[in-house]
This record gives C-alpha cells, sequence and structure tokens, in this order.
C-alpha cells in the first residue's frame, strides 16, 4: 500500500482499493490499486498510479510532481512531445528531434537537441480561445492562430453525453471532449489528474480522495463516475472535481476605470443579452470615463441580469 498526498484538500489517503482481480467492464480487470486495464489491455501505473505505458512499447508518458503530463511519445508515430504548462491551462507543444552539428578543423561534432513548436495555446478565463501553428518565411517566425470556437461545457465538436464523437470520430491529438486532450494513440481523453474513457462515463484510475464518497450520496460510492453521471450540467477539468460549467458571460471595458468597482449579480430570469452604457465623470480626478458598455451574453431561457454599479468616490 502507498499513500498519495490530495491535491484539492492537502490529505493524506490510501489510494489502495479491493478492486483487485474483479470484472470491470468489458472483461476488463483492475489491480490491486484499482487502476483498470492493467491485465486486460496491458496498461501499466506508475506508483503514484499513473498512467505511463497505455498498453504499446511504443507509447509512454511521464508527469511533473503535479502530476501535469508533460511528455508524450509514441516511436511508431515519431512523436516525442513537451508540454508547458501555465497553471491549469496547457500553453504549447514542442517536438524534441536531435541534429548533429559539424565541428570545425581538428574539431569533433556536437549533437543538439532541438525544440520545434507544434502547437500553442491562448486561454481567456481558463477556457481556451484561439490554437497557434508555427509559422516561418521571408526571414520572420511567428504564430498563426485560429480560433477556437467551443459550446457551454467546453467541447470543441459535437459529442454524445459521455464524449463520444458524433456523427463520426475527426482526427485526435487536440482538445475535444470539455477541453480534455484526446490521444489518437489510446483514444483516451487526457484529464488533468485522471484519464477519462469516452462513452463509457468513468475514469480509468478511482477517485483518490476516500471522503469523497458520502453515506447520503450512493452514487459517489462508485469512485470512477464522471461527474456524478451528470454530462448535462457538470464538467470536471482536473479530474477530481465535478462543477458547473462556466456562464456565458462577457464584460468589455472599453476604457480604464481607475476608481470604480463593477457588481454583477444575476438573478433567476431574464433578457438573453442585456446591452447597456454609462458616462460617469470621477470627482477626484478630471478623468472621464467616455463610454461603459456592460455585455452580458445568457444563454439560458429567461435569465435575469441584475447589474449594480457602485462607484467609489462619487
Amino acid at each position: 500500500m502507498h499513500r498519495a498526498k490530495d491535491k484539492r484538500r492537502g490529505l493524506w489517503k490510501s489510494a489502495v482499493q479491493p478492486l483487485s482481480g474483479l470484472p470491470n467492464f468489458a472483461g476488463e480487470t483492475a489491480d490491486a490499486n484499482g487502476n483498470i486495464g492493467s491485465s486486460f489491455t496491458g496498461y501499466n501505473y506508475d506508483i503514484e498510479n499513473r498512467l505511463i505505458q497505455p498498453g504499446s512499447a511504443s507509447i509512454g508518458y511521464a508527469y511533473d510532481p503535479g502530476n501535469k503530463r508533460l511528455w508524450r511519445g509514441d516511436t511508431s508515430q515519431g512523436i516525442d512531445e513537451i508540454d508547458f504548462w501555465g497553471g491549469n491551462n496547457k500553453m504549447a507543444t514542442y517536438q524534441l528531434s536531435t541534429a548533429i552539428i559539424p565541428g570545425g578543423i581538428g574539431q569533433p561534432s556536437t549533437y543538439a537537441v532541438i525544440f520545434s513548436l507544434q502547437t500553442t495555446n491562448v486561454h481567456f478565463a481558463g477556457k481556451l480561445v484561439s490554437k497557434g501553428t508555427q509559422s516561418a518565411g521571408n526571414g520572420q517566425d511567428w504564430c498563426s492562430l485560429t480560433p477556437v470556437t467551443s459550446d457551454r461545457l467546453g467541447s470543441i465538436g459535437k459529442f454524445y453525453p459521455f464524449g463520444q464523437e458524433r456523427p463520426s470520430a475527426t482526427t485526435n491529438d487536440t482538445e475535444k471532449f470539455t477541453g480534455y486532450y484526446r490521444d489518437a494513440s489510446t483514444g483516451l481523453d487526457y484529464a488533468d489528474q485522471r484519464y477519462h474513457q469516452p462513452g463509457t462515463g468513468r475514469f480509468l484510475t478511482p477517485d483518490p480522495l476516500v471522503a469523497s464518497a458520502k453515506p447520503e450520496d450512493p452514487g459517489s460510492w462508485n469512485r470512477y463516475e464522471y461527474v456524478g453521471g451528470d454530462p448535462v450540467n457538470s464538467t470536471d477539468p482536473s479530474g477530481l472535481e465535478p462543477e458547473p460549467p462556466p456562464r456565458d458571460t462577457m464584460i468589455y471595458i472599453p476604457s480604464p476605470v481607475q476608481r470604480g468597482q463593477i457588481q454583477v449579480q444575476p438573478g433567476p430570469r431574464s433578457l438573453s443579452m442585456i446591452t447597456q452604457s454609462a458616462t460617469t465623470k470621477v470627482r477626484s480626478s478630471t478623468t472621464t470615463i467616455s463610454t461603459l458598455f456592460l455585455l452580458i451574453i445568457a444563454r439560458r431561457r429567461r435569465l435575469q441580469m441584475n447589474s449594480i454599479f457602485r462607484w467609489n468616490g462619487f
């Protein structure tokens, strides 16, 4: 038995689950720690219950101390990638390669590791809004950004409730269901702290926090379940904690607010869009806020937004 530190509450807990050798789904079995696929599909897990080799000797993963996946390799596809993270957002992916640099006269050749940018991600309020690829020409080097359109759950594309793509699968190795990165080699969704198996409504490894199984909520006794069986109204960005999807709310302020505060409190019902403009002068300054646009887009029917403006110094 080993013990690991839970990322949510800083508690130490046992990660051992009493599922070893028992049938699970479609004939699969779990190991002594409850990790699915260890014997049926040949998945290999490390001591921290992280998937490091998903069924093929040509595929491998590596992680940082916070369980962020930093490296992904697949020798059969020529993949040797490193990911760079900013908090919980993946910022860029680089392909690694080597090159031989000839030495000078009487000098030996040297080897160099080359980092080639594959993709770069742009996030706003924690949501992926565009992806970029490297472009070069005329002696210049830049990134070409392409906007990303996602639904209210953060999914890029069309999916059935538990992640199966519809009407048919498209190319993987990109962000898809609720923003999870779907690996082409396995078809699994990398869900930050665990792996999600599309179409099954579950993760491959059990929830490590024993206290999350509550007597008053029998559904929580299933240690593998995805968002408590409610994929329409919940997401799980970290793979550890279901949460409601963010509201489609955008506030646009074209000029700086130096001494003001804006508070927006949603009510139970209202308009689908409110556009409000105001011209306000700050007493203690000659600065005039010429225009203030508050744009709130709510996709829920009859969602009422009560806007409360409180300005300090008036």
